[in-house]
C-alpha cells in the first residue's frame, strides 16, 4: 500500500502539465513503514531523457539521475519508494495506476 496526499498529486500533476506532451517521471521519495506499506513524503521531478520522437510515450531515467534522486533521499533519511511516470494524451487526461514489478518488488510505480 502507498500512503500519499493531495499535495504529492498536484506536485506529480503540475509535472506532467510541464513536460507536455512528453511523458514526464520521477521518483517517490519517502519511507518503507511494514513490509509492504510506504509512506510517501515528497516527489522528486526528473527530466524524460529519451530521444526527441520518441518522449510523447516513453521515459528514459539515466543512471546519474536515479544515483542522485537517491543519494537525495538517504541524505534526509528516506529512500526512493516508488517512480512516478505520466503519459498525458492532452492536459485533462488523467488516470491512475499503481504497479509494483517483479525485478523490483520493494518500489511502486504511480502512473498518473
Amino acid at each position: 500500500m502507498l500512503r500519499l496526499n493531495d499535495q504529492h498529486l498536484a506536485e506529480i500533476r503540475a509535472h506532467g502539465e510541464r513536460d507536455y506532451p512528453f511523458e514526464c517521471c520521477g521518483l517517490l521519495i519517502g519511507v518503507f513503514e511494514a513490509e509492504t506499506a510506504k509512506l510517501m513524503n515528497e516527489t522528486y521531478a526528473i527530466s524524460n531523457a529519451r530521444e526527441e520522437d520518441a518522449k510523447r510515450n516513453r521515459f528514459l531515467i539515466r543512471p546519474e539521475e536515479l544515483m542522485r534522486g537517491e543519494k537525495y533521499a538517504r541524505e534526509r533519511g528516506l529512500d526512493v519508494i516508488g517512480f512516478t511516470t505520466r503519459i498525458l494524451t492532452t492536459r485533462r487526461c488523467l488516470h491512475n495506476t499503481i504497479w509494483s514489478t517483479p525485478g523490483l518488488p520493494t518500489r511502486t510505480f504511480l502512473s498518473r
